[in-house]
């Protein structure tokens, strides 16, 4: 969460749901065997996305996502959906966007410009993808890199925080660390290692993100408004050797 991770800074009172599982109870079954409606009850968990910047961006799985009783509570206005197919239910006041999982990488600019505007009208967004373990939370980690200009190793860091069971595969923290390194000349993971260990939660680094790069680095940055490509293939094969070869070939995961 942009205010702070959880376990240093206490979370304010929100207007949206914040728990992150709540019980209802639905009115009366009624028995048509019998004269008199049953008593009981029908009880069911409404499992909410999790908040990842309070009041506007929310994570969660296709099921949350499929659920209008979810998007009501929430006031959910916009909904960023990683998926091979659109939503069969769409509902309506709601805002939907649908990407596919093999073209995420070259989406990223396409979902940075939806969330940008739901964010710049007062809406609510929820990015999805199946599972809510990968290419979901690979999106919120590459918008809070652009938004906040933050670190790699920051945004995920904070993203993860908010929600424990995000874990993007191979391809996804490969697309973070080449984006890193197309907008701000550097990356902030250098080695197979550190990508490993952010992706388990085990590196965390609190400091400000200043990253110096060559003057014709600067150049190419302030002219194209990013690194070229060679430039960039050339870091992510210094960096990842062969590893980095194999990006096209690894599961993108949901």
């Amino acid at each position: 969460m942009i205010t702070g991770r959880k376990d240093s800074h206490p979370v304010p009172a929100l207007s949206t749901p914040v728990k992150t599982t709540v019980v209802v109870d639905t009115l009366p079954r009624i028995d048509r065997t019998a004269d008199e409606t049953s008593q009981a009850t029908t009880t069911h968990a409404l499992t909410f996305p999790n908040d990842i910047v309070p009041g506007f961006l929310y994570l969660g799985n296709v099921w949350q996502a499929s659920q209008p009783e979810i998007l009501r509570k929430m006031g959910i206005t916009h909904v960023l959906s990683v998926c091979e197919i659109a939503p069969s239910n769409p509902m309506p006041r709601i805002t939907y966007m649908t990407v596919a999982p093999s073209s995420l990488y070259e989406s990223f600019d396409r979902c940075y410009v939806f969330l940008k505007k739901a964010r710049k009208t007062g809406g609510k967004v929820l990015i999805n993808c199946v599972s809510g373990v990968s290419a979901s939370p690979t999106l919120a980690v590459y918008y809070l890199m652009r938004s906040e200009r933050i670190s790699l190793v920051q945004a995920y860091n904070d993203v993860l925080a908010c929600r424990p069971l995000m874990f993007p595969s191979v391809a996804c923290m490969f697309m973070l660390v080449e984006s890193e390194l197309c907008r701000c000349g550097v990356a902030s993971i250098q080695s197979t290692e550190a990508m490993d260990a952010l992706q388990s939660g085990a590196l965390i680094d609190d400091r400000p993100w200043q990253p110096q790069v060559k003057l014709s680095t600067q150049l190419s940055m302030f002219f194209l408004g990013r690194c070229n490509d060679r430039y960039v293939q050339d870091n992510m094969a210094l960096l990842f050797g062969d590893r980095v070869t194999r990006q096209s070939s690894c599961v993108l995961g949901q």
